[in-house]
């Protein structure tokens, strides 16, 4: 019986973990580009031009508006829409 309470911990440990990281990546800012190139991170700054924008892991990014199919930031609002500024 002692076996069979370790797999079961373990199981529910893996999901403990899991949904973790699920929740977790919930906080960040999406950027879709229209050649459909997906990015997760955060949006530095932006003008009527281009975006900085950090990606995951590290990356910083300097991307034309013209360039961007979304933006979407953690807390569900749309930015940019087929490379034009909503907000």
């Amino acid at each position: 019986m002692g076996r069979w309470v370790d797999l079961e911990m373990r199981r529910y440990i893996i999901l403990l973990l899991t949904t973790g990281i699920v929740w977790a990546q919930t906080d960040f800012d999406k950027l879709v580009l229209k050649d459909k190139t997906v990015y997760t991170g955060t949006l530095i700054k932006f003008d009527d031009d281009e975006i900085i924008f950090k990606a995951l892991p590290s990356a910083k990014m300097s991307i034309s508006i013209k360039d961007i199919k979304e933006l979407k930031l953690s807390d569900g609002r749309s930015v940019i829409e087929n490379g034009v500024i909503l907000a």
